[in-house]
């Protein structure tokens, strides 16, 4: 039987795989150095693309919050997309722009 030409990737992750405890502590230090996060500071950190199905909007909304509770956390959004300046505006907006890279 040949192979289908469409392969259905679904949004979500293997916890298995993309376990952060099977990350290298050196590739760790190494992320933390290249945004200038401390040792003492907790990185929450996004990686994707910027639109709405990915829920990036509410992770921003939340860090008010998140904040209130612990106030040594740096969010770190890597990613383009179509909600980028959107999520832009809403950093500025809740004034957490020192808080999120």
């Amino acid at each position: 039987m040949a192979q289908p030409k469409i392969s259905v990737v679904w949004n979500g992750v293997d916890p298995e795989k993309d376990n952060p405890a099977n990350c290298k502590a050196e590739d760790i230090e190494r992320l933390r150095e290249s945004y200038e996060i401390t040792s003492d500071e907790k990185m929450i950190f996004f990686l994707g693309r910027l639109t709405w199905i990915k829920g990036v909007r509410n992770l921003v909304q939340a860090m008010p919050l998140v904040l209130e509770e612990f106030q040594k956390v740096e969010l770190v959004i890597l990613g383009k997309g179509e909600q980028q300046s959107d999520i832009q505006e809403a950093v500025y907006g809740l004034g957490i722009k020192d808080k999120v890279i």
